[in-house]
Formats: structure tokens, sequence, C-alpha cells
């Protein structure tokens, strides 16, 4: 911003006594906004200027009788989109009215202030990115080790069986090395010995994201083909868009600030974004959400309190990739048969490669190609986000084997339109065509497979207060047997808090012997259900159906260490019978317990326990979240700070200021923040949220830029009695004795010295024109955060 003119820093230059009279005098004459015949020539005033709400600071205006103008300079600074009014020249600048942009002008002549009001629309757009912030590259922790489990029994009068599964992983910079380990027994003395799952070492490149895998792996899926269980290798490029970008088009948000404003974007009721703007129109950028289809909440409100709310609706596909972006996968091995370890488990070796290309942002194209001594397959795919009718999918497969040519095709489309809600699907394959994703290997013997075309239709929509839906389902088979199934549901709410479902659904089957056609069977059923909610987390609900009735009563979970439990009876045709579960997802862990009762005699309980124990960087952590990856986040030492991740709150740091979180998303990126009222005074804090991407099944060491300092009031005395003379200047010293450069404080009258040191024991190096002395300051155990020393030795030295 211009904000001197060439007259006025001559007026410095004279002196601010000359300067100043002239300025006010202007100012006084422009707010009589003019009482008095106006001046043949233009002058210049020097205001404080505030554009909408937002200070500009010292600014220079010139005044032309009852108008002022302002310089197409400063115009450009306060990012107006053009320059309106004829232009007036004064000492080589130009000025434009603002009378030309229908500016508000509020004047203080005693006070030098100057208030401007302009239409927001007139600003240039604002564009901020939804994941600025501080960032953080991916950065592997030390080496360390977690292990998954859980245990599960079971007790009956017929006797008991119990069952260990166990995940092992270790890490470290080399990579991830994971395997599986199950072991089973009963009351009858047969026992599963410990068995060996599946073992992969996976090694995640720090630079661009692309996996390595050997051992046990699963091929890249799509185009008809599901992943298949592969012993070997696997490759998979870097995330399309890079480590820590989102692949998929997100929420954009905009909007108009008439004033400095703060925008929240709610999705889920979760604060997800929050954003300081300027006036004008804005325009928030990849904004994250979750869930597939939804609608964000919008509060925006100005440094006045003014607030406005509206609602964005958006759809998130995650098949879509963002224009520009692909991905590809290639694995090689021999196909693997269940879950064990063993060489008789690996067998016909195969080849798979797939690849994916976003031409649009609204179109995504795909192959996948996969090889087998017998069999080849080739199948294309797409995704397009379809205005007002949703995501519509379709992919199709040509496979050649010695059975012959076989094909296959599939389509769906989903979406939302207003009140309605939608889905269909439909797919056939002839009965050549071998499924790249099918678990058994073809076979010369193994026959043809029979030609299938199944249908599916969904659809919901809200009518009166209540909301209805309606599914069907059809599938034919190779020898023209078929079944049809509807169903259909609505949903009333009787009052704010009580609800009342019902569903009925009839099933029609015609079946086929020997080439005849069967005469078809139709099925009814319907259930009516109540419930009523008795507390903010404990619900009540009482279902009924032909021959069936039961009574449940509940307590969801909250969030963090919590019980939950589920009491129902239900009465039959086989008589009466009870279950009770109880379960508590502590943060270490989540156990439950399950007893089972019937009339007839029968009786069972269940109990088991999951969870996930490790060691990370020095230290031992408990979680009940055993996906994703984990960091270990460090606030200096200070303990009982709140840390959130995605604007969740996941815990505390304990007494060293460090907290270890689970269940972050690998290869994307994961906001953590922490609690800025929760630090003491002492803290010198450099920012509260951080973004870190994770590598899978690895960790990351998150340290906030957050330093503890020492502050203390003292006299600097030396030994004759008298204090170190006014305008001396301390130094610190690090541990090897050498002066730290550039952190100097100033000593005041009477040796005081406000001392603000980053260590509890700081020694000091006083200098003064003539002399110098040293000193050492013992901070250790001060609960004042501001503890007045008294006077404190300083020792002369050279």
């Amino acid at each position: 911003m211009r904000l001197f003119s060439p007259r006025l820093k001559l007026a410095l230059l004279l002196g601010w006594s000359a300067a100043l009279p002239m300025a006010v005098s202007a100012a006084a004459v422009s707010s009589s906004i003019m009482s008095t015949p106006a001046p043949a020539q233009p002058q210049e005033v020097v205001l404080e200027l505030t554009l909408n709400g937002l200070p500009l600071g010292t600014t220079v205006l010139l005044q032309r009788g009852a108008e002022l103008w302002a310089a197409e300079e400063d115009l450009g600074q306060w990012r107006l989109r053009e320059q309106r009014g004829d232009a007036l020249r004064v000492n080589g600048v130009n000025y434009r009215p603002l009378s030309a942009y229908s500016a508000q002008i509020r004047l203080d002549s005693v006070n030098l202030l100057a208030e401007v009001d302009l239409d927001p629309a007139l600003f240039t757009l604002t564009t901020l990115d939804g994941q600025s912030g501080s960032a953080l590259a991916p950065q592997q922790s030390g080496s360390g080790a977690v292990l998954d489990y859980t245990v599960a029994t079971s007790v009956s009068p017929q006797g008991w069986s119990s069952g260990v599964a166990l995940t092992p992983k270790v890490f470290g910079p080399w990579g991830v090395l994971q395997s599986g380990l199950n072991f089973s027994s009963t009351s009858e003395g047969t026992a599963q010995p410990l068995t060996v799952q599946a073992t992969t070492f996976t090694w995640v490149s720090p630079k661009d994201g692309s996996v390595v895998q050997a051992g046990d792996v699963t091929s890249p899926s799509g185009a008809l083909g599901a992943g298949l269980p592969l012993g070997g290798v696997l490759w998979l490029s870097s995330p399309a868009g890079g480590l820590g970008s989102d692949p998929h088009p997100v929420l954009i948000v905009e909007g108009l600030a008439a004033r400095p404003s703060r925008v929240d974007v709610f999705v889920e009721q979760h604060l997800v974004m929050s954003r300081e703007v300027p006036p004008g129109p804005f325009q928030l950028s990849d904004v994250p959400v979750s869930g597939a289809v939804g609608e964000a909440r919008i509060v925006l409100q100005d440094d006045r309190g003014a607030r406005r709310e509206w609602a964005v609706p958006f759809a998130r596909y995650a098949p879509l990739l963002r224009a520009g972006l692909s991905e590809s996968g290639f694995a090689a091995g021999f196909q693997r048969s269940g879950a064990g370890f063993g060489l008789n488990a690996y067998h016909t070796p195969t080849l798979t490669y797939g690849r994916r290309w976003g031409i649009s942002p609204a179109l995504t194209a795909g192959l996948r190609l996969d090889a087998t001594p017998m069999t080849q397959n080739f199948g294309v795919s797409f995704a397009r986000s379809v205005q007002r009718l949703g995501l519509v999918q379709g992919s199709a497969s040509l496979s050649a084997s010695p059975l012959g040519w076989g094909a296959a095709a599939r389509l769906d489309v989903a979406g939302t339109s207003g009140p309605w809600s939608y889905g269909a699907s439909a797919a056939w394959h002839s009965d050549q065509f071998i499924d790249p994703g099918a678990e058994a290997p073809l076979s010369p013997l193994a026959g043809t497979a029979s030609p299938r075309l199944s249908l599916q239709g969904s659809f919901g929509r809200t009518v009166g207060a209540g909301y209805l839906s309606v599914s069907s389902n059809w599938a034919l088979s190779g020898d023209q047997s078929n079944t049809a199934r509807i169903t259909a549901g609505y949903s009333y709410p009787l009052s704010k808090t009580s609800t009342l479902n019902l569903t009925a659904a009839a099933t029609r089957m015609t079946p086929v012997s020997d080439g005849v056609r069967g005469t078809p069977k139709t099925s009814l059923t319907a259930a009516v259900r109540l419930t009523v909610p008795l507390s903010s987390r404990v619900s009540a609900s009482l279902s009924a159906a032909p021959h069936e009735a039961q009574v449940t009563v509940q307590q969801n979970a909250a969030p963090g260490s919590s019980l939950s439990y589920q009491v129902s009876a239900a009465v039959n045709e086989q008589g009466v019978a009870g279950q009770a579960q109880v379960g508590w997802a502590a943060a270490a862990a989540n156990l439950k317990a399950d007893v089972r009762a019937s009339a007839s005699g029968g009786a069972a309980l269940n109990l088991s326990a999951s969870g996930q124990v490790g060691f990370l960087s020095g230290h031992a952590f408990a979680s009940k979240t055993t996906s994703g990856a984990r960091a270990l986040v460090r606030v200096a030492d200070f303990p009982g700070v709140r840390v959130s991740l995605n604007g969740q709150l996941v815990g505390r740091t304990d007494t060293h200021g460090s907290l270890v979180v689970t269940g972050l998303n690998p290869l994307t990126t994961n906001w953590l923040s922490i609690e800025v009222t929760d630090l003491p005074f002492q803290a010198q804090v450099g920012g509260v949220r951080l973004a870190v991407v994770p590598l899978p099944g690895n960790s990351v060491e998150v340290i906030f830029p957050v330093h503890r300092v020492y502050t203390a009031l003292l006299h600097l005395t030396l030994p004759n009695g008298q204090t170190v003379p006014a305008g001396a200047a301390a130094r610190f010293r690090d541990p090897e004795g050498a002066l730290v450069p550039d952190a100097s404080l100033p000593v005041a009258q009477e040796g005081l010295l406000y001392l603000e040191s980053p260590t509890a024991q700081p020694h000091l190096r006083v200098s003064w024109e003539g002399g110098a002395c040293e000193a050492s300051v013992d901070l250790r155990g001060l609960d004042d955060p501001l503890p007045e020393l008294g006077a404190v030795f300083c020792s002369p030295s050279k």
C-alpha cells in the first residue's frame, strides 16, 4: 500500500509539527462535507483507514470538494477487481473517486480516522486451500513392534472352546514385516496347533509412496476381477496425486463476506475446517469430507458477531480420480488357497496388471489384465458422475481358456435427487466366462459354468413425516431357475424421540429339476418395530413378526471409554429365549461378554477381548484400534494436553508430554491438533495443528513446535553491592560454554532483568561498556510462572 505521498514525505522531513496541522486541517474540512466552498486544488489527507472492517493502517487519500479519492495503487492492493471513475493525477499519482464505487464513508476529523464500506462483491475472489496449514513430510519413527490380538472363549453345557488370533508386526525405516498366528482348543481334547497365516513384508517409498510387497499379497482388483490372493510380489504406484493428497474430488465451499469473518465447515456435526477470510467473495477448496454423499453446514461469522448459516450438499465418489491423475499396480506369483501357510497352498502361476486414469473431474477409466498358463482375461471399466443422476459405473471383460471365449458385463447406478435416493445394477456373464477373481483354478475337467443374469434396484423417498424405502432383486440361473425378492420399509417418527418401523418382504422362487420347471413358490414376511429412547444413550424397542415377538433394552457406547449393553427377550414357537451382551470400549481394549439362554435348557457364555499393544520409540502403549498407522505425538514435557485426530479427541499427553495415537490413515493427510488452552503460561507455541502422512503399517513421530520457557524477574548485583548498570546486555551460554548468538536480554535500572530462558538452569554473561560479569540462575521447582528472585550475584569477569 502507498502510505506516503511525495508531498507528505517532504513535510515529514521538515518535522511532524509542520505536517500534522496541515493534515488535521484537511481532515476537518473533509468532515464538514462541505459547508464551505470547495477548494480549487485537491488536498492530501493522512488518515487511519478501515475498509469493510479491515484495518489498513495509515493511508493517504485525496480530497477535492465533497469527494474522497484513493490512489490506483492503493485500490489494487485493497483487492478491488476494477478501477472505476475518471482518474485525477496529482504529483505523478493517479487517483480514483470512491463515489464511483458507491462507497459509504464515515470520517472522524478529531482522531484522523476513516471507515469505508464497499460492496463486498467488488473485491477479488479469495481462494483458500482446505489442506493449508503446517504440514510434515512422511517421517518414520524409530523401530518398533506391535501385536494385534483377539482372545475368545465359549462355555456351554456341551463343553467349552477357546481361540487366540495374533498379528505381530515389526517395523522400522527398512519396512514392515507382519504375520498371522492362530490357535484353538476345546474341552473334548482337540486342539489346533499354532498355525502361521499370511506373512508379508512391505516397503513403502517415503518419497512418492509407491509400495513393494513380498510374501502373501493380494493382486489389484477391478474390471470384474476381484483381488487374487497370491504368494509372490506386488508393486503399486504412488497414490494418485502424491503422498498426502486426496485423489478424489471433494467439497468446494463458496460465499461472500462483507467484513473480516471466520468460516467454519461442519460435516456430520464435526468441525472439519475453520478459516479466516477478508471481505469479499471467497472459495474454500479441498474441504475434507467423509462418506460418499452428505451435506455440509457452513457457518460464516464476521468480526461484529453477525452470523449466517447455510447447507451445501456434496457427493464424493471413491471410484473417481481427479483429472490428470493415474494409478497402477502389478502382481506376480502363485494363487493361494485359504489362509494357511504351506507349500501345498500355492498353485497356478498368475500375472495381474491394473491401471486407472482420471480423464476429467467426472470420468475415470481403467483396465485390468490377468494371465495364467491356461486362462487369459482382459477387462475395461469406467466410473462417471452424472449431474442429477449420481454415479454410473460399468465394466466389461473377455476371457480365453480351453473352454472357449467368455464375456461378462456389469452396470451400476446410484445417487440422490431432491427427496429421492436410488440405486440399480445389472450383471451378466456367459457360460464360458472365467472370473479372474475365482478362487478355484480352471481345470479341463471343471465343466461349464452356468450363465447368470441378475438385476437389483432400490429407491427411497420422504413420504409425509416418514421415509419409505423399497428394494428388489431378481436372479436367473443357467438352468432357468430364478429367484425374485422385493422388500419395503417405512420409518415414521411418532415424536421427536420415538420411531415406528414397518417392513414387509415377498420372495418368489421357481425351481427347475431335470430340465422341468416346477411350481413357483411364494413366501411373505412382515415385521413391526417401535423404538423409544429412555435417555440420551439408552433406548428400548419392541418388535413383532409372525410367530415371534422380542423386547430389547440397550445402551450405546459413548466416545472414549464407556460401557455398552443390550438385554433382549424373545418369544417364538420354540419357547422363550433371552440374551444379554455387555461391552467395554476402553481406550486400551475392547471387552465383550455375551450370555444366551432359552427355555429348552440351552445356554452359552461367550467372552472376548481385542486390541493392540506395542512399543514405539521408547514408549509402550495399548489401544483398542488395530487398523491404520500410528503417531507418537510430543508436546514438549507438558502433561494433560488434549490431542485430536481429524477434529476428534483421542487422548491426553502423559507425564512426559507424549501420546501414542493409533488409527491414522496411511498415505493420506491426517490432521493432528492440540488444545492450546491446556498449555501453561510457560509454553511458547509455534503451532497447534499439523498435517502428517504416515506410511502403511509404520509410524510417524510428530513434534509440535511447543517449547517451555522459564521466566523470572531478578536484580543482577555485583560483589560491591552495586547493581549492574542499565543498558547492559545479558547473553546465554550453551552447555559447552559458548555464547548463544542473537539471544541477548537488556538490563534495566537497578540491574532489573526480565529473564526468558529455554533451560531451567541458565548461565548468563552480562557485559557493558567497561565491564562484564557471569551469573547462574536456578529456576527448578518454582510453581510461580513469573517468580521474583530478588538479588542474584553476578561475578566479575573479563
